[in-house]
């Protein structure tokens, strides 16, 4: 039985660690993805001088679900910015809601949005239609996307009122992803605590 427990808690262990250190979320780059450092006129300091990507958007990289956590971090502007989940609104700047989840599939983009109202036009940009060109009336604003650590990115806004200035801090969002466990795992996991309760009875 001794045998049995030791084996099943290795299974898991296994099944646990590919999970933690996998990427699990990925750049996915088109024609107008361009490098980006953060200037000095950010208003969010940690993010200055931060180097990433415009014109870029965020997906799963793993080969399974994910669950993807949005917080508020920051906001700059007066105009009414607002992120977005699927058809969600989830932060307008007010503290009283800093966190949101949702699960995203295999090799799927990241649902969250933009939106702001600029002279009385409402505006967005989506995850999988941010441009980095701000020279027509739909791609008025886009945002910044910096990589932070292992499953790590910050979201931050541009929205271009008065002409792109191109500061990136008129909502910065927080992203983080941790793996779903797959049904074999939660089965190992299982398996796992019915051994060591046996070894402990045993003992």
């Amino acid at each position: 039985m001794k045998i049995l427990a030791r084996s099943l808690m290795l299974g898991l262990g296994m099944a646990v660690s590919v999970g933690a250190n996998a990427s699990l979320l990925g750049l996915h780059g088109d024609d107008d993805t361009s490098p980006f450092e953060v200037p000095a006129v950010n208003d969010y300091a940690p993010l200055v001088g931060a180097n990433g990507f415009i014109g870029g958007h965020l997906f799963n990289s793993s080969s399974s679900a994910i669950r993807v956590t949005y917080e508020y971090i920051f906001k700059e502007a007066s105009l009414p910015n607002t992120f977005w989940v699927g058809d969600t609104q989830v932060f307008s700047g007010s503290p009283n809601s800093v966190t949101y989840s949702e699960v995203v599939s295999s090799l799927a983009d990241l649902t969250f949005s933009f939106r702001t109202d600029i002279y009385g036009v409402p505006h967005r940009v989506d995850n999988d239609r941010n441009s980095a060109y701000q020279n027509s009336d739909e791609n008025m604003y886009n945002f910044f996307l910096y990589e932070a650590g292992e499953n790590l990115w910050y979201a931050a806004l541009d929205d271009g009122r008065n002409g792109p200035d191109d500061n990136h801090d008129d909502m910065v969002i927080r992203i983080t992803a941790v793996a779903v466990p797959e049904p074999v795992s939660l089965g190992l996991m299982g398996l796992g605590l019915l051994g060591v309760g046996a070894f402990r009875r045993r003992s």
